[in-house]
């Protein structure tokens, strides 16, 4: 795919989905607001496309910078959309892996939150935060615990994150996997040195989540506490 190809893209229903979602190559903080359009890091974040790649780099515009409406980076849109090749070039040039957008979510949160496995082991083994929190409090093994990352948490896991995080109102990994019926998600979990037994605000565990939501396969697995 050629640079004016996707740039196209960018305005296509496949990117004003992803907005929706929310509600020099050189290396540096991210800062920069602009349009996406005018930013070829943006592009090769859609195409995937070595070339698209290429000639980001080769630009010299700042592979940090952020677009203007939602604070996403490069690495969030490719990130989202599964790019793997653009995700780890990124990384290699000097992408900022922890960079926030709008809603404080970083390019990990953000791809799994879409579902986006081999991307965000990338993320992962490129040292990403996984104990920053978004503006709802929740961190990164949150969201891959409601969307089933099992390959996430465990790469999460051998990093050694904190699977007994809570939100401020009391939510876990473990409680996020219950509530989604994410058995996987939930075994690995377990597996990994997640307490069963804590609870919510409310006084629910992962457990009572289960129940009520009618997932009898994490019933089984979780103990009566």
């Amino acid at each position: 795919m050629t640079i004016r190809h996707a740039v196209i893209l960018l305005a296509s229903p496949l990117v004003c989905l992803l907005v929706a979602c929310q509600g020099g190559g050189g290396s540096g903080a991210s800062g920069s607001r602009v349009n996406s359009v005018d930013n070829p890091w943006f592009v090769a974040a859609l195409s995937g496309s070595q070339a698209d790649l290429d000639a980001a780099k080769n630009s010299g515009l700042n592979i940090n910078a952020q677009e203007k409406r939602d604070r996403y980076t490069p690495l969030h849109t490719a990130a989202m959309t599964g790019n793997l090749n653009a995700v780890r070039f990124m990384i290699e040039n000097g992408a900022d892996v922890n960079a926030r957008d709008e809603d404080g979510r970083t390019p990990l949160m953000m791809c799994l939150y879409r579902g986006q496995g081999p991307a965000a082991v990338a993320l992962v083994e490129a040292n990403a935060d996984l104990e920053a929190r978004d503006r709802t409090d929740k961190t990164a093994v949150m969201f891959a615990a409601q969307t089933g990352q099992v390959d996430a948490i465990n790469a999460m896991i051998r990093r050694g994150v904190n699977l007994n995080a809570r939100t401020k109102s009391g939510q876990t990994a473990l409680i996020f996997a219950a509530d989604k019926g994410q058995v996987e998600a939930a075994q690995a979990l377990k597996a990994g040195g997640g307490d069963t037994a804590l609870r919510d605000d409310r006084g629910r565990s992962a457990r009572d989540f289960a129940v009520m939501k009618n997932h009898p396969a994490i019933v089984q697995l979780l103990p009566v506490n």
